[in-house]
């Protein structure tokens, strides 16, 4: 059950820097994505580690990484979304314009729903342990290497004669 005094956090995120919202209607606010803004942070939000329902961010190609794992590990519930569906929810609430400061607030309402939602264990950032890290380590290395070789094997074809001893 929700309390009226929790905070819902959204983060749009960028390259170079976060959008944060901690709800539809307040002013946003920027920081730098960046190890030692997103330290700062976590400090600031650990205060109000009890009224935080939910942190909501986009996935956005790894971008995200860096927060997410650092909220998490501070003990945030944190949720990482597909941007289409955080962009439906946005249109399905009439939010049409698209800006950083808008994401963010959309993702703070989308968290507050979530949050709600029956998904919501099944949603929150779960961290790997170490064997999980290594192992997921090793099959995007792998993955790397096999494209790698494809890329190799169709040059080679094209190669000329001489290339081919």
């Amino acid at each position: 059950m929700m309390n009226a005094s929790e905070l819902f956090l959204g983060i749009d995120v960028a390259k170079d820097t976060l959008e944060l919202a901690f709800d539809d209607k307040s002013k946003t606010r920027c920081i730098a994505n960046d190890d030692e803004s997103v330290a700062a942070l976590v400090k600031e939000l650990a205060p109000q580690s009890d009224r935080i329902g939910v942190i909501l961010l986009e996935a956005t190609g790894g971008f995200e990484r860096r927060v997410a794992v650092a909220l998490c590990q501070a003990g945030f519930a944190v949720m990482v979304v597909n941007p289409r569906q955080a962009r439906d929810f946005a249109k399905s609430m009439g939010y049409l314009s698209k800006t950083d400061a808008i994401d963010a607030r959309v993702l703070s309402h989308f968290a507050k729903t979530l949050s709600q939602s029956e998904q919501r264990e099944r949603l929150l950032l779960k961290l790997p342990d170490a064997q999980q890290e290594a192992l997921n380590a090793l099959l995007v290395r792998h993955h790397q290497l096999i494209v790698m070789r494809v890329a190799e094997a169709n040059r080679l074809a094209m190669s000329h004669k001489s290339q081919l001893t």
